[in-house]
């Protein structure tokens, strides 16, 4: 699973994969944590359902967090990192071999910026996601509509 800066920064600037995310247990996301201690860190987590009732009436845009410390994230402060599998589901019904055929063909495109450009399997998923549902290429820093 890449928890790079790199990754961390695409998928912060990726606005419409943020609005997709329905928090599910073993996520990971990048947040601001409000601990009973009142202290707040930003940092690698690991999203887990409670079940515990004290944790049971969170307030309205918080979710319950629980990696062995009781607290909550604020979601509209959190970066979701989604797995390779996340983002590959976001495409719908396509056929496996579809699949591997036009991710090969993104890689090797000027979209794909070769393969080369991207660190990881989910910062290339991440991009041809981008590509194909929302019309947009990675230039390094931000999101672009592609022309």
């Amino acid at each position: 699973m890449d928890t790079t800066e790199t990754y961390i920064k695409m998928n912060r600037e990726a606005k419409e994969i943020q609005k997709l995310w329905k928090p599910q247990e073993g996520d990971k996301f990048q947040g601001i944590r409000g601990y009973y201690s009142g202290k707040f860190e930003n940092r690698i987590e690991t999203f887990s359902d409670c079940s515990d009732p004290y944790y049971g009436s969170i307030p309205d845009g918080w979710e319950s967090i629980h990696d062995g410390e009781p607290g909550w994230s604020y979601k509209t402060q959190s970066i979701w990192l989604p797995r390779q599998d996340q983002l590959q589901e976001m495409l719908g019904e396509h056929g496996l071999q579809t699949i591997c055929a036009e991710i090969y063909q993104f890689s090797t495109s000027e979209y794909g910026s070769r393969f080369a450009m991207y660190g990881s399997m989910e910062q290339l998923w991440l991009a041809f996601v981008m590509k194909e549902k929302f019309g947009k290429r990675w230039t390094g820093k931000t999101w672009e509509k592609i022309k």
